[in-house]
């Protein structure tokens, strides 16, 4: 076992093994493969001499494929992936990892690749809940989704930015160019418009005729703006992404310029999120920001900018081996840190040498030549790789490395003539036997302690890094009318979130949302949360099935259960479902095929007019075919391809036969 340093996530755990062929990490088939992804919790097993096992849990970083890890003597026989502690927090782990490292213990170690599960998929939210448990502060409404009193039905109030006297949410911003009608007319005042049905019925006609919606839109859009906690499920086809666009037109027009924060805006997506931002901009709103980025795929060696490597064993690290020259051979110390002084230089010349601390120790281990300063160059330019050092752009620039590159040029001639203390002159053999009496005479449990340190430290200033951007990106989003974020950023950025006091949260897909996600939503100042989506079509994802709604053991613990699909159709006896609105006009399918949804789980659903109109699909006798089969399907690995013999072998067979048809 080796322990690594990266500059982004601490220390590192470098891991290769054979992989069979079965497996499809082969060749270019690892993409494909859901075996050791980018980011998935893995469990490292250990059972010491003792019999006592220990856990530790990691995080893929990098996986690299048997065809990437050719170069370095993998012969398409193997894989890799470099691990990072999932808890950076929990300095017994790294004790214990480093413990094995050196020779103090010596387990025996098994990687358990946990399946489907993506660390930062639920962490995140996990740790969420577990500070909003011993936190005072009451989420928003939360005496509507969880009742002191057991079988309560929810009431929910209006926003309190209501109260404000003569407020009236703007409509007249989503009337069409070519309709002339009064403003004063389309403007929703939720203090009249509750109370009298047939004004009711009169706005949402005169809504109707004045923008592009149609009723069962125009509805959604009313009954989603007066309560604080709005639900509207929408069928396929109906548009759901689509009302999610004119109500932030009209929450943007409407806010008073006092209290201009930014809406939050949630999708349960990447993709979701952006064509949602997406027909924002087209819709002419410029100032939204997106937090929670996808993390790029890595396929890059694993030697490179993000990876730096000790090319020393670790019982011999420069930092324990300077703390030991230090103490016991100062001269000898001298032969290798005053390679690295930068004297009377910039701020930039003294970080940029700082970058590569330990170059001359490591480039004396692999058996250097000082009298080579081209070669010790090359290895100090390589220890620096080509990383950008943020916060100092001048770091970057070539002038400042080639001064820095000077000065240890004039570094290795001043250490000219020091006779027969020079360890520079020893051969390799000599250099050996010296670097092994010194890892006898180095005690293990400083090395521990120490490189423990290190870590706490690095964990402290990446601490400081991310608290430094978190204040700059506080003060770029407060100036935003929009924040976009998928929920997992939003649990990640949630105190930045929370410090940005936002009183307005949409959220599309909320079906899809699991209820402990949907809680990192409802900071305290949120006064008013729109959820947009169909608990009928898809539900939260659970990895197990045995764990889903469906199962007598799923439905105890309802982990798939969104929080929309619970407050509209509740299973506790004597709750009554919240009150929600309901998209009923769909445009995407032909009625024939809308009576199939329309028969099963949408009695309401309506058809469009246009849908009448599409024609059939060419060399297609009927819009709808039903197709029946009486083999099972293959119980295969979990891990696997998705894609069964049996179900390959049946679209083969529908293949040849759609081409008979045609």
């Amino acid at each position: 076992m080796n322990i690594d340093l990266s500059r982004l996530e601490g220390f590192a755990i470098p891991s290769s093994a054979k992989w069979p062929l079965k497996i499809a990490l082969r060749g270019r088939r690892m993409g494909p493969s859901e075996h050791i992804e980018n980011g998935m919790l893995v469990a490292l097993l250990g059972l010491e001499a003792n019999l006592a096992l220990s856990v530790t849990f990691l995080e893929v970083y990098q996986r690299q494929s048997t065809e990437a890890m050719k170069p370095r003597t993998g012969n398409y026989l193997r894989a890799s992936a470099v691990l990072c502690f999932a808890d950076t927090t929990d300095t017994e782990a790294v004790r214990y990892l480093l413990y094995n490292t050196i020779g103090l213990l010596n387990a025996t170690s098994a990687l358990v690749e946990i399946p489907k599960s993506l660390y930062a998929g639920f962490s995140w939210t996990l740790k969420h809940l577990q500070t909003q448990l011993g936190s005072e502060e009451e989420l928003a409404f939360a005496s509507a989704i969880a009742p002191s009193q057991p079988a309560t039905s929810p009431i929910v109030s209006p926003p309190r930015y209501l109260a404000v006297k003569e407020f009236a949410f703007q409509v007249y911003a989503l009337r069409s160019n070519d309709i002339m009608v009064d403003q004063n007319a389309l403007a929703l005042r939720p203090s009249d418009f509750l109370v009298d049905h047939e004004l009711q019925e009169h706005y949402i006609d005169l809504i109707c005729k004045a923008t592009t919606l149609d009723k069962g839109q125009a509805v959604a859009l009313c009954d989603s703006l007066c309560p604080g906690l709005a639900f509207t499920q929408g069928p396929p086809g109906t548009g759901k992404m689509f009302l999610g666009i004119p109500l932030t037109k009209v929450l943007l027009a409407s806010r008073s310029h006092a209290e201009r924060k930014p809406i939050l805006v949630i999708c349960m997506t990447n993709h979701a999120l952006d064509s949602f931002l997406d027909d924002l901009r087209k819709a002419g709103i410029v100032k939204l920001a997106r937090i929670g980025t996808k993390k790029p795929h890595m396929n890059t060696p694993i030697l490179d900018a993000f990876i730096i490597r000790s090319k020393a064993s670790l019982t011999a690290c420069w930092p324990a081996v300077r703390e030991y020259l230090k103490s016991n051979h100062a001269t000898v110390l001298h032969c290798f840190a005053d390679l690295e002084k930068v004297e009377d230089s910039t701020l930039s010349d003294i970080r940029l040498a700082r970058k590569a601390g330990g170059f001359a120790f490591e480039y004396w281990c692999a058996g250097g030549d000082l009298q080579d300063i081209h070669q010790l160059l090359e290895h100090f330019s390589s220890m620096l790789g080509s990383q950008r050092f943020e916060g100092d752009p001048k770091v970057n620039d070539t002038a400042v490395r080639t001064r820095v590159g000077g000065q240890i040029t004039q570094n290795v001639e001043s250490l000219a003539g020091w006779g027969e203390t020079d360890v520079w002159k020893l051969s390799m053999e000599a250099r050996r036997q010296l670097l092994q009496s010194w890892r006898e005479q180095i005690d293990p449990q400083t090395i521990v302690d120490r490189t423990t340190e290190i870590h706490r430290g690095h964990q402290a200033a990446l601490s400081r890094k991310h608290q430094a951007r978190a204040d700059i990106d506080l003060r770029c989003l407060g100036q935003q009318d929009i924040i976009g974020s998928t929920i997992t950023a939003c649990a990640m950025h949630w105190n930045t979130l929370k410090q940005l006091g936002p009183q307005i949260v949409i959220c599309e897909e909320a079906g899809e949302i699991m209820e402990a996600q949907s809680l990192c939503t409802l900071f305290p100042t949120v006064q008013h949360v729109i959820s947009i989506g169909d608990p009928l079509q898809l539900r939260p994802q659970v990895n197990q099935q045995a764990l889903s709604l469906e199962t007598n053991l799923g439905a105890s613990y309802r982990l798939d259960e969104s929080l929309m699909e619970r407050m509209m159709y509740p299973t506790m006896q004597g709750v009554r479902p919240i009150s929600s609105s309901h998209l009923n006009i769909q445009r995407r399918m032909h009625p024939e095929i809308a009576e199939i949804m329309r028969a099963t789980l949408y009695p309401y659903l309506l058809n469009h007019e246009s849908t009448n109109s599409q024609e059939l699909a060419a060399g297609m006798a009927d819009r709808v075919w039903w197709c029946d089969h009486q083999m099972p399907e293959d119980q295969s690995d979990p891990l696997s391809s998705k894609k069964s013999p049996s179900r390959t072998r049946s679209r083969l067979k529908w293949l040849q036969a759609s081409s008979n048809i045609l």
